[in-house]
């Protein structure tokens, strides 16, 4: 039950950025032909008759500026007729294996989400020529690409001063100030095991979570003696609410479209000033709770807006 869900020899991670040392920033021209590559080499050998290749979709803000600090990809495994028999997992360590064997590339998994791939890949330009730059590449295997879609969403720099990841934070902390219920607490009052509602790439799911074993003790992170965060917790149940954007922006917010609620500061006015927002008799609560996932994600910058709820 509490075993990962990857296998134990991998290199495991909990985040995503700059997960890979001494990489270098993509231009926009050479993305495409570095796809090309990294489809060529990696994705066709290791997924062969299949059309997952041709799939392929950037997600976050990779393609959308001059140069990207990552590229990150999207392929879906939902269509395929050849992986039907393929999960998310055996996907991610397919891949990893592959990598792992057939290049020095360093290549790591990330155990928080269990559907990303992190490795450093040599740029191309759009002759094929190898350019003598590297670039970190994120792969992420999804059953659900338009939840997947909507999730990573970046907005562009004229639409918003902040990230996707900030708009997110905003409707996590609905979810779970909606759903939260304490299973388990130690002597002092400290959690160790709840239901909540949980967002994530694939979709919005009930869950419940906990960061001890069955007989009580604290689980460690990965082969370390660190204990296991919160933030981190194991789900023991799992169970989804929906893969589709328009229901779950229903369900969380109300009769709005996903235009509505593309950036953050779109998101928060509705939150604190719309009467229409459908849980706004517990607004303050939820952004309370926001202020906290915001202060305690440190791969965003906090946003001064929401320094009052802290």
């Amino acid at each position: 039950m509490y075993e990962t869900l990857v296998e134990e020899s991998a290199e495991l991670i909990k985040e995503g950025g700059n997960a890979i040392a001494g990489v270098d920033r993509i231009e926009l021209k050479n993305i495409e032909p570095t796809v090309k590559q990294i489809i060529d080499q990696y994705i066709n050998p290791v997924f062969p008759d299949s059309v997952l290749g041709k799939n392929v979709f950037l997600l976050g803000s990779t393609g959308k500026k001059e140069s990207s600090g990552d590229l990150d990809l999207g392929f879906d495994l939902s269509f395929e007729e050849e992986l039907s028999d393929v999960s998310i997992e055996s996907a991610v360590g397919q891949l990893y294996d592959y990598i792992k064997a057939t290049s020095k590339s360093e290549v790591k998994i990330n155990e928080f989400t269990h559907d990303m791939v992190h490795f450093g890949f040599p740029q191309y330009d759009k002759d094929g020529n190898l350019i003598g730059k590297t670039v970190q590449v994120d792969v992420l295997f999804t059953l659900t690409p338009d939840f997947c879609k909507f999730y990573m969403y970046s907005p562009l720099q004229n639409e918003s001063s902040y990230k996707g990841a900030h708009r997110n934070d905003l409707l996590r902390a609905i979810a779970k100030v909606i759903s939260f219920q304490v299973l388990k607490q130690d002597d002092n009052d400290n959690l160790l095991t709840w239901i909540q509602f949980d967002l994530g790439s694939s979709g919005l799911f009930n869950c419940v979570k906990t960061i001890v074993d069955e007989d009580g003790n604290h689980l460690k992170w990965g082969d370390t003696d660190e204990d296991l965060e919160i933030g981190y917790a194991v789900d023991l149940h799992k169970r989804v609410i929906s893969t589709d954007p328009k229901e779950v922006i229903h369900f969380l917010v109300g009769n709005y479209s996903i235009d509505d609620i593309n950036t953050f500061e779109k998101l928060l006015n509705i939150i604190e000033n719309d009467d229409n927002f459908k849980y706004k008799f517990i607004k303050d609560r939820i952004l309370v709770e926001a202020a906290k996932l915001m202060k305690e994600n440190t791969r965003i910058e906090f946003p001064s807006e929401m320094e009052k709820y802290l």
